[in-house]
């Protein structure tokens, strides 16, 4: 989608919806509200913010969307997230909530396309507590601590020989790491960077990690789960001295011990 075509989508969407006296305001996020972060493969992603009781008539219908007749996929996620294909390709997602339900959502960027309320004000109560209290989750000691539980069950699960699982395991224990490193490395600073999946642009913002961490996750998952705590060694401990790093140390310990077994 070109960026004309694009801009047309977010018209049309703004035009329908002013329209409809229980819309009550619309808010574009992500790339939607920054026109920097996006290209040719871009979605869109807003919140529809409707008048108390109405949601479920915009949450069980495409209709009031533009070009509903070409919608060729609908997904739920969750009880107020939706996300929509279109025949030539385009996605949406979107999210339906009103003023109260808005500022309990979980956004960053945002730009407010129409507000008949207080829909700003919501949304930047939203904006102000997501920020804040992924600083705070990500800066206790309990992060780094749930980071090394998750390479250790990987490596359980691959030693019994649940791959998969294991695999799952030490995916999440990657985008972890990478929370950790947006808060308490330069990465985090990048204007580009996404704070709620931190993998996003992550080869662009710092090819670099991304690439060294990318070789880690496709390699085998037991020396994987080794690899991944030397990068989190390296990347973190000097910035987190008062991280439970000896604990951290003990579950690499457990498993140079166990590979030498296996």
């Amino acid at each position: 989608m070109d960026a004309a075509q694009y801009d047309l989508y977010v018209e049309e969407l703004r035009s329908r919806l002013l329209a409809d006296p229980q819309v009550r305001g619309l808010m574009v996020v992500g790339s939607t509200a920054d026109a920097d972060k996006r290209d040719a493969w871009s979605d869109h992603n807003f919140w529809l913010i409707t008048e108390p009781g109405t949601q479920d008539r915009y949450l069980d219908s495409t209709s009031w969307l533009p070009n509903a007749d070409q919608i060729i996929l609908t997904a739920r996620h969750g009880a107020a997230y939706r996300s929509v294909l279109y025949g030539d390709q385009h996605r949406i997602d979107y999210a339906v909530a009103d003023e109260q339900g808005l500022a309990l959502g979980i956004f960053e960027h945002f730009e407010i396309v129409f507000d008949r309320g207080e829909v700003l004000s919501h949304a930047r109560s939203g904006f102000d507590r997501t920020r804040k209290d992924r600083i705070e989750i990500l800066r206790n000691s309990f992060t780094l601590q749930g980071f090394g539980i998750l390479v250790w069950t990987a490596y359980g699960r691959a030693a019994r020989g649940e791959l998969l699982s294991a695999r799952n395991f030490l995916e999440l224990a990657a985008d972890v790491l990478l929370n950790l490193l947006c808060v308490h490395t330069s990465l985090g600073r990048v204007p580009s960077v996404d704070s709620l999946d931190p993998r996003r642009r992550l080869e662009r913002n710092n090819p670099r990690l991304a690439q060294e961490l990318l070789g880690i996750l496709t390699n085998e998952t037991l020396p994987a789960c080794q690899q991944l705590l030397t990068f989190a060694d390296r990347e973190l401990r000097d910035r987190t001295p008062t991280l439970c790093w000896e604990e951290i140390d003990q579950v690499k310990s457990w498993i140079g011990e166990s590979a030498t077994s296996i």
